[in-house]
């Protein structure tokens, strides 16, 4: 399905299933949809197992990441560098750690970018946190 044939005044959800194994020049295929894809009406839903391994222009037009527990620590911090100060990167994995730790198997590390409000930016499941964030 082509961009333009969806109707803009119907809400439209697009889920986009894990590419991590296709080369980029596939994933180029699907650029024009992480730019457009919101003045034609469509919500994209990206079901990754690594977030560092989209590419940049996907990762910068997701505006929410729901973590699950069982990310590499290492990928985890590459993600984090990526969307917040340095000073905030061992509060939030620290908080990621408690998730993993104490956290019920559906629990999960909502990363907000859209928001303005630091106790937003980090959430378990949906409950802000008051983490200590530095703007």
């Amino acid at each position: 399905i082509h961009l333009r044939d969806i109707n803009p005044s119907e809400t439209t959800l697009c889920v986009i299933d894990d590419f991590v194994c296709d080369d980029a020049k596939t994933l180029k295929k699907l650029d024009n949809w992480f730019i457009a894809s919101r003045r034609q009406g469509v919500q994209l839903v990206i079901i990754t197992q690594k977030d560092t391994a989209l590419p940049t222009l996907w990762r910068s037009q997701i505006g929410y990441r729901i973590v699950k527990p069982g990310v590499n620590p290492e990928d985890m911090l590459r993600m984090l560098h990526n969307l917040t100060q340095s000073a905030n990167i061992p509060k939030v994995m620290a908080l990621y750690k408690q998730i993993c730790e104490k956290g019920k198997e559906t629990d999960f590390l909502l990363i907000d970018s859209v928001t303005k409000e630091l106790k937003l930016k980090f959430r378990w499941n949906y409950r802000p946190t008051d983490i200590g964030l530095v703007k």
